[in-house]
């Protein structure tokens, strides 16, 4: 528990705005006993080598894992996270992931990769796949939102709180249970 509100505390990398702006950060992100750089859009390593570049939006860590969005092959996006005594572990590819929260080994996430974005999560160290909690076999409608959609995050990251993973968008609150 202080790990992960010592890693709250140090990295004071902003969240991304509802824009076309790039992505950029700043700030110190804990991994272990590493002290990892935010700088722009790439986390640095103590010694000032590039653990992950291209980030599209702000990287969480909780002290034992790292997990940050970026580009990836193709610009398509890809989320990855990195744990303080493993390797690093490919959590999505594809939907631009976003929007990222860290809890208890636990990664959640916004992505799109069916064309309907939907809050994801996933074990940080890839032990299982990525499981959508919202918007799952919606079909398309001209003109409108489909039944049962419900709103990704805006100006705003996911929260897990207790069992539930909360965000505010446009629309308001939201919440949907995780575990």
């Amino acid at each position: 528990m202080l790990v992960s509100a010592l890693a709250l505390l140090f990295a004071t990398a902003p969240l991304p705005a509802e824009t076309d702006r790039a992505y950029a950060g700043s700030g110190t992100l804990l991994l272990g006993d590493q002290r990892l750089r935010l700088d722009g859009v790439a986390v640095l390593r103590p010694d000032g080598s590039t653990l992950v570049d291209a980030l599209t939006g702000a990287p969480v860590a909780d002290g034992e894992h790292l997990c940050a969005a970026d580009e990836g092959e193709g610009g398509v996006g890809r989320l990855r996270c990195w744990s303080a005594d493993g390797p690093v572990v490919t959590i999505a590819t594809g939907g631009r992931p976003g929007r990222l929260a860290l809890h208890d080994g636990m990664v959640a996430y916004v992505a799109s990769p069916q064309g309907f974005p939907s809050v994801r999560v996933a074990p940080a160290d890839g032990s299982a796949p990525p499981r959508a909690l919202t918007n799952v076999d919606l079909k398309r409608v001209p003109g409108q939102a489909p039944a049962g959609f419900v709103p990704p995050p805006l100006r705003d990251t996911l929260r897990f709180d207790g069992p539930l993973l909360r965000w505010q968008s446009a629309e308001g609150a939201q919440a949907v249970a995780w575990r």
